[in-house]
């Protein structure tokens, strides 16, 4: 555990968990650590849990810091999973969102509480499952991780980084779009904690160590990325004390954020054609599905997804040097693209911002006319890198 106060107040707080000698993750949560002040509120919530639910409730299951043993008095969350029977119905869901107002309002020690209501056919998603498995302490009812393979460090073990362009072109969007105080800094806190674990799961394998916790994501993150540390601690600040200047927030996903998605794509390129299965523990890779994750299903090379006869324009699916490429190509020209930088392009071209300063939009497919331009602002802008441009004959 790391547990140290900065300048900035930047609390230095983590847990990094490691591997066994075979590489799997270990689980070092225990239910001895859930002692005073934390027993009681935790206590409540199993209580009015099983009352409210009854035989619906499967099983309770608590993560975080509290698991852990490193929750700080008036810093830490309590944080917990239900496995219910059934569908979640909007009076359930009322009920959970009241059930974590009323033990944070009674219980000072906590910062905030998040009772997540998990519907049991949803803890066959192996993403889940390695959740359950890996990161948290069994409470109550019947324990489904018993049942659980092992998980190992590996880009099955990722999270965070599919579809990260995408999502921080996402987040400029709506940065500009709701610019109120209280949705610019729903916004900061959602993606810059989503950038920070996903620049961990990018190290995770070569550091052989598994966590959620910010601080610890960011240390490993800035050991292998060192040219990156000043970004990412930007990054980390936000998550930690979110903004409501969405131009400053801006700025720094601007800072970090094309970098880092074609970073991911990079790193993960490999498997661009072999997801995390959503329904096998032991997913065996397979050159036909394209990840779930992924805007791309069932890519195979080569394969054309959209023809514009009319501005002669194509694009199709492929490779270069071993990474996955989509190629834009119009007339004799031809640009290359990786799938995440595609997706944060797709994001951005929605955002009124850049569109007042091209003329990109797409009607019948794409419209290279609109898009050539629109390509020629995000390179200069910086927020786009080509990965291949030839002439095509």
């Amino acid at each position: 555990m790391i547990d140290m106060a900065r300048d900035d107040g930047i609390r230095e707080i983590g847990t990094l968990v490691p591997c066994d000698p075979e590489g799997y993750i270990v689980n070092t949560t225990s239910i001895d650590y859930l002692t005073a002040p934390w027993d009681a509120p935790v206590a409540q919530i199993v209580g009015k849990s099983r009352a409210y639910f009854g035989e619906r409730l499967i099983a309770l299951y608590l993560r975080g810091s509290l698991a852990y043993g490193t929750a700080i008095e008036g810093v830490s969350d309590l944080d917990m999973f239900a496995i219910v029977e059934g569908n979640l119905s909007e009076k359930d869901l009322n009920w959970g969102s009241q059930l974590n107002h009323e033990i944070t309002a009674a219980f000072p020690c906590l910062t905030d509480t998040d009772v997540d209501l998990v519907p049991l056919v949803k803890t066959e998603n192996r993403a889940v499952r390695l959740v359950l498995k890996t990161q948290t302490v069994f409470l109550w009812g019947q324990d489904l991780t018993l049942s659980y393979p092992k998980y190992k460090v590996s880009y099955w073990a990722a999270q965070h980084v599919y579809l990260l362009g995408h999502q921080i072109g996402e987040a400029l969007t709506d940065l500009h779009t709701n610019p109120s105080p209280t949705e610019v800094r729903g916004t900061c806190s959602w993606i810059c904690k989503r950038i920070i674990r996903a620049g961990f799961e990018l190290v995770m394998e070569r550091e052989q160590a598994f966590t959620r916790d910010l601080f610890p994501s960011f240390q490993v993150f800035a050991k292998y990325y060192p040219e990156q540390r000043d970004r990412m601690y930007a990054i980390l600040k936000l998550a930690v004390f979110p903004s409501k200047d969405r131009h400053h927030v801006t700025e720094h996903l601007k800072a970090i954020g094309p970098w880092l998605a074609c970073e991911a794509d990079t790193r993960f390129s490999r498997f661009i054609e072999t997801p995390p299965s959503q329904n096998k523990d032991t997913p065996v890779p397979s050159q036909s599905a394209a990840p779930e994750s992924q805007p791309f299903k069932s890519l195979k090379s080569e394969d054309i997804l959209v023809h514009n006869p009319q501005h002669r324009l194509t694009l199709r699916f492929g490779a270069h040097d071993g990474k996955p490429i989509l190629y834009f190509q119009c007339g004799s020209m031809e640009l290359g693209l990786s799938p995440g930088t595609l997706g944060f392009l797709l994001a951005l071209q929605k955002n009124p911002e850049f569109q007042a300063v091209s003329a990109a939009h797409w009607q019948e497919g794409l419209d290279w006319q609109g898009l050539k331009p629109f390509l020629e602002t995000l390179i200069h802008q910086g927020f786009l890198k080509l990965k291949r441009c030839r002439e095509v004959h």
